[in-house]
């Protein structure tokens, strides 16, 4: 809202979200979630996946909570030591080595092909848990998992 998006705008972002994810998103998606963090971790709770290693195949939405407790599993194991969900990992100690080891160590855990690039676009765990998440859903979506 701050960035001068009004009402009507919240809806027609609203509708275009619904639109691109296949997804009956609320129509208070804006105001319950007023950054693009925010939305996108909504969005990416809306939806399945499928992996081995969060309980199998998940009807209904993405268990964020699984995603980000094995993320920050695989962080602490690069890193020796737990690291605040929000935290830069770069910061925390993790250098371009040990984001190619996470990066590897989260592919094996999510049995996906996350890219090598990931800890470099999305710096801190919860932006990874909201970029795996988003990846594991349209996996989903090209196996034919989302109803």
């Amino acid at each position: 809202m701050a960035a001068g998006i009004d009402s009507l705008g919240a809806t027609e972002l609203q509708r275009a979200l619904s639109d691109e994810f296949s997804a009956e998103l609320p129509s208070t998606l804006l105001f319950d979630h007023p950054s693009i963090e925010g939305i996108a971790s909504s969005v990416s709770q809306t939806f399945q996946v499928s992996s081995p290693h969060v309980g199998g195949t998940v009807c209904c939405q993405v268990d964020t909570h699984q995603v980000q407790a094995t993320v920050a599993t695989c962080v602490a194991e690069v890193l020796g030591t737990e690291v605040a969900g929000d935290a830069p990992l770069m910061a925390a100690g993790i250098d371009s080595l040990g984001a190619t080891e996470l990066q590897r160590a989260l592919n094996d855990e999510f049995s996906a092909e996350l890219p090598t690039t990931l800890l470099f676009d999305h710096p801190s765990i919860e932006g990874i848990v909201s970029s795996a998440s988003q990846t594991f859903r349209v996996s989903s979506v090209e196996a034919g998992l989302i109803i």
